[in-house]
């Protein structure tokens, strides 16, 4: 019975000492997650635009030293013509200023990152522009959210527009430009305004592939145009389309 008793009263010995040391080790706080700014997606189709092209916009009111962060992507189907368009992304601030003006091209630069940090409270806006044979799907993935549609326009790169030659005096009647391209020039700038490529005009008019390029190259040459945008926007300047 002594032996018994020693068992149970040392039994209660160990259960108090394990109980002691589980109530002496020190409990742990949860430490809270950090929540990240949640992003706003916005997606827009912007149109086809083979001779000018789109711009659209959003804006938001941030206050001064607020992060302005994300990316925006065109994708979609890419035409010939394509390689020698580009696309822009600007981020303009409340008082119109360029704080980003970047440009790229479909092919090599679907996607833009950035990053900026608002200066002083206003509205700041995001602007895209682009210049393409198909419709581009524009992404826009931005946070702080709460980015308002500020509508689209019309859009022509200011490296297209041509600038009138200089006059001294009074301006005299525009040049007649009957004669400036031949019968078969003429087919293949309607060709070109539609977006076909060399190979593709080739086809169409049932010579080589060579002969097409030469006829690209001295279309390009009468309209002092470098690619074809250009040509077909000289081209409608002079009314020859």
């Amino acid at each position: 019975m002594r032996k018994i008793a020693a068992l149970v009263s040392l039994g209660f010995v160990c259960l108090s000492l394990t109980v002691s040391g589980c109530s002496s080790t020190p409990r742990t706080t949860a430490q809270p997650t950090s929540v990240a700014t949640p992003l706003e997606n916005i997606q827009y189709t912007m149109p086809a635009g083979s001779l000018a092209g789109s711009s659209v916009t959003y804006s938001k009111v941030c206050s001064a030293g607020q992060s302005i962060s994300g990316y925006a992507e065109l994708t979609g189907t890419n035409y010939g013509a394509d390689w020698s368009y580009a696309w822009t992304l600007q981020i303009l601030g409340p008082g119109g200023e360029s704080i980003l003006d970047w440009q790229g091209h479909y092919v090599n630069s679907p996607r833009k990152d950035f990053s900026i940090v608002a200066s002083y409270a206003g509205t700041y806006t995001i602007r895209v522009s682009h210049v393409s044979t198909y419709p581009k799907n524009l992404t826009i993935s931005v946070s702080p959210p709460g980015w308002g549609y500020g509508g689209a326009a019309a859009y022509v790169p200011p490296s297209l527009t041509v600038s009138p030659s200089p006059t001294s005096g009074t301006p005299s009647a525009p040049s007649p430009t009957t004669g400036l391209l031949s019968e078969r020039e003429t087919e293949v700038l309607w060709l070109v305004a539609e977006g076909l490529s060399n190979q593709q005009i080739a086809s169409k008019l049932t010579v080589s592939l060579s002969t097409a390029k030469t006829h690209v190259h001295r279309l390009f040459e009468k309209l002092n145009a470098k690619d074809r945008l250009q040509a077909v926007t000289r081209a409608r300047e002079l009314k020859l389309i």
